[in-house]
């Protein structure tokens, strides 16, 4: 493999490395930028280092205008501010050389960093060969002190320095190497493979957020290499990159630690008529088959996490998706997940089964979608598919999916409001018509409407909704006066 880098840097970086060759220094792009110039993907983000340590750094940056952000002085790290020309900046991470002492409980942060004059010292600290990798920005002339080159040719992912010391020192690499693996597309290094597994408890040591960080780069994995517009996927829909990391993730031990419970679903059988694969491995192809956004891919991947319970519980798979729902919640909650992201992951997990036979009535469905909202019944829907392609047995049509598709496009056609904002009234206005004041029976009323509207669009004006507010509420009336006295 050629030892030049031959990718463009942006000017405003060529003129910083300008400024510190003048005092001596070589700045060079190290990691992600080289890795995926050389493999001839898009570039997403470049980080640089040099022996310069953070203080001068700081000061070369304040004499020459510039603005510097540091951000862990502690481990070389600033953030240089260099100006485009054209109104914007460039942000551009300097780390300078440095070798890391750890405590040997994998939590993921060095006990002790000693700044270094050799590049050989900074590439023995980082994770896989094929991030150790460095570029003189100015002559493109790539440094390669653990054969990470190489590996390239071989698409391997082996790490930088002995597995065991690389995994032991921080336990996120374990994660990290799935998602390489399955990103890149590479092979795992089989000393590396063995000691993610052997040291894949370690994960336990590592902060919730970045567990979960890490988890939605895996289940995007095909986003972050081929962009939304061309996502990698198979002519089903199927994306192999996710399926590869979570199945990664599996075998060595990596996805308890992640999703806790959902290890139980390896071994769970499901019905062979409509079910090729145990409950895991449905699970993951069923993430694989979901659009690359995270509430889809987690819906995927937790939607059947209750069957193991169910079946023990009762012998049968029956209220998995309530259960689901709540387990989901729980585990979600723990990795400090947003708690929108959470809510409508659940939310999908828990409707998930509804209609699953494709037996409810016209006017049923309009009033759940109308309750729902467009967004969760076309999430629904993708999840329906999706749920359906992970079981193996169909790869073609979705005949309840197809039939919702229908009437979700029927109803926007007619008008049917499928939101409280598409509903032509007020709280209120109802509040006036019928004389009200503020209360939950305002909203009792408002939602009758959204649900009447939504079997009877032609109703949805100011018009005929106050007449139908006035009969729910002498229905409502009229059922209270003939109730026990």
């Amino acid at each position: 493999m050629d030892k030049k880098l031959s990718y463009a840097f942006p000017p405003p970086l060529m003129r910083a490395a300008e400024m510190f060759h003048k005092h001596g220094t070589t700045l060079y792009a190290v990691g992600g930028v080289v890795r995926d110039a050389l493999l001839g993907l898009r570039v997403n983000d470049i980080d640089v280092a040099s022996a310069m340590r953070p203080d001068d750094v700081c000061r070369l940056c304040d004499s020459s205008g510039l603005t510097v952000i540091p951000k862990g002085l502690r481990y070389g790290t600033v953030e240089m501010v260099l100006p485009c020309g054209n109104g914007t900046n460039l942000h551009i991470e300097h780390t300078t050389f440095r070798r890391d002492t750890y405590g040997g409980d994998g939590a993921h942060r060095p006990e002790y960093v000693k700044f270094s004059d050799e590049l050989s010292d900074d590439a023995l600290r980082r994770d896989f060969t094929v991030n150790a990798l460095y570029a003189d920005i100015l002559t493109g002339e790539i440094i390669d002190p653990t054969g990470g080159l190489d590996d390239i040719k071989l698409r391997t992912i082996r790490t930088a320095n002995a597995p065991a010391v690389t995994l032991r020192d921080d336990g996120l690499r374990i994660m990290r190497f799935a998602r390489f693996c399955a990103q890149l597309g590479f092979t795992p290094e089989s000393s590396t493979y063995e000691c993610a597994k052997e040291y894949s408890h370690l994960l336990g040591d590592i902060s919730k957020e970045r567990i979960f960080d890490e988890a939605l780069k895996v289940l995007l994995c095909d986003v972050r290499y081929c962009g939304e517009d061309a996502i990698e996927r198979d002519n089903t829909g199927f994306s192999v990159k996710v399926q590869r990391g979570l199945t990664l993730l599996k075998e060595i031990n990596a996805l308890k630690c992640v999703f806790p419970g959902l290890e139980d679903c390896a071994g769970i059988a499901q019905n062979p008529k409509y079910h090729a694969f145990d409950v895991l491995d449905h699970s993951i192809r069923t993430a694989a088959f979901t659009p690359p956004v995270p509430q889809m891919r987690l819906a995927g991947l937790l939607h059947d996490i209750a069957k193991p319970i169910c079946v023990k519980r009762n012998g049968s798979m029956h209220t998995h998706e309530l259960i689901g729902a709540d387990i989901s919640r729980e585990i979600l909650t723990q990795l400090r997940c947003p708690n929108d992201l959470r809510d409508s992951v659940c939310r999908l997990i828990a409707l998930h089964m509804y209609d699953i036979n494709n037996t409810a009535k016209d006017s049923t469905l309009r009033r759940r979608f109308a309750s729902w909202g467009e967004s969760t019944v076309r999430q629904l829907i993708k999840l329906r598919r999706a749920d359906v392609h992970g079981s193996g047995r169909n790869y073609g049509d979705v005949d309840s999916a197809d039939r919702w598709e229908r009437m979700l496009c029927a109803m926007k056609s007619e008008g049917a409001p499928l939101s409280y904002d598409e509903l032509k009234c007020t709280g209120t206005d109802i509040a006036e018509w019928l004389s009200m004041p503020p209360s939950p029976e305002i909203g009792r009323i408002k939602r009758m409407l959204l649900e009447h509207c939504a079997v009877f669009p032609a109703d949805n004006t100011k018009e005929r909704l106050k007449k139908t507010a006035y009969d729910c509420a002498m229905q409502k009336a009229a059922v209270q006066s003939d109730g026990p006295v």
